[in-house]
């Protein structure tokens, strides 16, 4: 926020956005609310952070412990635990302020 307002930006409105159980569009964070959406190899292939940026290795050894958290019932509380009321995404507009005597100002 603070880039957008050094900038000459200001905020003109906020709205938090809450991945939802039914999503149809299956990115990164669709396996919010299932997390065993991740296990499913043909899954992550069509998400790009674990098709193409993730470390192979990695992303295995993720996956055994996130089987682990299901199968034991821990993954309830780790969800839990990231329930917030700011929301997963923000998104913002703003608009550029131009002040009357700026070099940038169309108006005079």
């Amino acid at each position: 926020m603070e880039a957008l307002s050094s900038s000459g930006f200001e905020i003109v409105n906020s709205d938090p956005y809450f991945v939802r159980p039914d999503l149809q569009d299956k990115f990164l964070y669709a396996g919010k609310h299932e997390p065993s959406f991740y296990l499913n190899s043909t899954m992550r292939l069509g998400i790009s952070s674990f098709s193409s940026l993730a470390n192979k290795l990695e992303v295995e050894q993720g996956l055994q412990v996130l089987k682990t958290d299901i199968s034991s019932g821990k993954i309830n509380s780790i969800i839990k635990s990231y329930e917030n009321t700011f929301g997963d995404y923000l998104f913002i507009s703003a608009v550029k302020v131009l002040s009357l005597d700026s070099k940038d100002s169309h108006l005079g």
